[in-house]
């Protein structure tokens, strides 16, 4: 009788060989895959992060622009130097911000645009009184060394003593040139008058209106580093931080109205001194 022998079972044999092999290589896979993600994800928060630090600083140093183009010492590259620092985190950050976020440096960059170029035109219309002060400084300090190069040449000759012939047409010649040029230089502070009666009020104007669009940019501001940190995984109110950053600027703006007040109120008994004395 002819019989035919099972095929052996070979699956304990391979699950005994491969088996607890391929759970570690597999384990190992899966591990590796876990850091390789983790590390990638940990490089995006990173970048962000970094980015967005960055954007932090451009929207503190936004509100710093702003309020700077009362300064007159500043020239206008100054302005636009700073308007290209303050925009180029915020189209940086873009590359990588999620929906929410694109959309708030969008709108925040629509606003603080039109504040920029509102404050540039106020400063363009007083740039060219506040050129013909600066032209007139040297003059007026030159002015300034003759008369005190008079005045020691006079003291000079007063200490000499005055005796008739050339020294005292010399003294005379001296006390006419004196009054010549305190006249002159006299004429560049009347000049200088003119034209700071124009520049002060424009200062004063722009000095509200930076803060009046300070205070409109808030919203969006606030909207920036609540999307920020919310991509950052850090809790935030932005409710809360909105409030008070609208009770800041009110009274921020109360007191801008005070201290305009008091320079007012400083210069008004100057001026009035200023008019007896031309009235005399």
């Amino acid at each position: 009788m002819q019989t035919t022998e099972a095929p052996p079972h070979t699956s304990p044999d391979f699950w005994d060989k491969w088996g607890p092999s391929g759970l570690a290589f597999l384990g190992v896979i899966v591990t590796l895959y876990g850091k390789w993600a983790f590390d990638a994800w940990k490089q995006k928060r990173d970048v962000k992060r970094k980015l967005y630090l960055k954007v932090a600083d451009a929207m503190f140093e936004g509100g710093i622009l702003l309020g700077s183009f009362s300064n007159t010492d500043f020239p206008p590259g100054h302005f636009a130097q700073g308007f290209a620092r303050y925009m180029a985190p915020l189209a940086k950050a873009e590359m990588v911000a999620g929906n929410k976020l694109l959309l708030a440096l969008s709108d925040l960059r629509d606003k603080f645009g039109p504040a920029y170029f509102a404050l540039f035109r106020e400063r363009a219309r007083i740039e060219p009184a506040l050129i013909r002060v600066r032209n007139r400084l040297p003059f007026i300090q030159q002015a300034t060394d003759r008369i005190n190069a008079n005045l020691a040449e006079q003291n000079r000759l007063a200490i000499d003593g005055v005796q008739s012939g050339e020294p005292q047409e010399r003294f005379d010649r001296l006390q006419a040139s004196f009054r010549r040029t305190m006249d002159e230089r006299q004429g560049y502070y009347n000049d200088n008058v003119k034209d700071i009666e124009i520049i002060n009020p424009a200062c004063e104007g722009m000095n509200r209106l930076a803060m009046e669009h300070a205070h409109e940019l808030i919203p969006a501001r606030v909207r920036v580093l609540a999307m920020m940190r919310k991509e950052l995984k850090f809790r935030f109110n932005e409710r809360q931080y909105l409030e008070r950053q609208i009770k800041m600027a009110e009274k921020a703006m109360a007191e801008l109205d005070l201290t305009h007040q008091a320079i007012r109120e400083s210069i008004k008994p100057m001026s009035d001194d200023s008019n007896e004395s031309e009235s005399r």
